[in-house]
């Protein structure tokens, strides 16, 4: 994430979050760490909120796009 070359990118870099302090922020590095901790630590901490995305509407085909620019 650090090669951007945009100006705008270089300037935010250093606002955006690294990690946190604690679990589940805490980022190690070690796979074998993150397998053990992904498979027998719980994900949902009550922070996170789980639910199904809404249906996106479907779009008009371009048919009746071109009669509803008529």
């Amino acid at each position: 994430m650090e090669n951007f070359t945009s100006g705008y990118m270089r300037r935010a870099l250093a606002k955006w979050p690294k990690q946190g302090s604690k679990s589940p922020w805490r980022v190690h590095q070690n796979y074998i760490r993150d397998t053990i901790s992904l498979k027998w630590t719980a994900v949902d901490d009550g922070a996170l909120e789980f639910s199904n995305p809404r249906k996106a509407s479907p779009e008009p085909a371009p048919r009746e796009l071109a009669e509803a620019a008529k």
